[in-house]
């Protein structure tokens, strides 16, 4: 939940997001409230969407999600969020895509 996404040199990237490790199998033996009882966990990965599947292409240097996104000069700008701990974020990151690799500036 609450990841980034946005479009570099046209390549579709989806970075950071929460979720609860283990919710899915929870939820998949019948626990209405999945979350219940795990840690919210916060992800570095950052992922282009090539021939019809998400590829891992990079890392965040910290773990985000909750914050914003906006197409900035052809790369993805994140701006704040909060990361483990539910800790505000107030800087920002730039992601760029060229040939399929990426960079990331803090």
């Amino acid at each position: 939940a609450g990841g980034f996404a946005g479009i570099s040199n046209d390549s579709l990237i989806f970075a950071g997001g929460a979720g609860f490790k283990g919710s899915r199998e929870n939820y998949q033996n019948g626990k209405n409230y999945a979350h219940e009882g795990l840690k919210k966990s916060y992800s570095t990965d950052i992922h282009l969407w090539h021939n019809g599947k998400w590829d891992k292409s990079g890392e965040l240097s910290q773990g985000r999600a909750y914050g914003v996104s906006l197409p900035w000069n052809n790369s993805l700008l994140i701006i704040g969020g909060e990361t483990a701990g539910g800790k505000a974020v107030t800087d920002s990151v730039l992601i760029s895509v060229k040939d399929n690799k990426v960079t990331v500036q803090n």
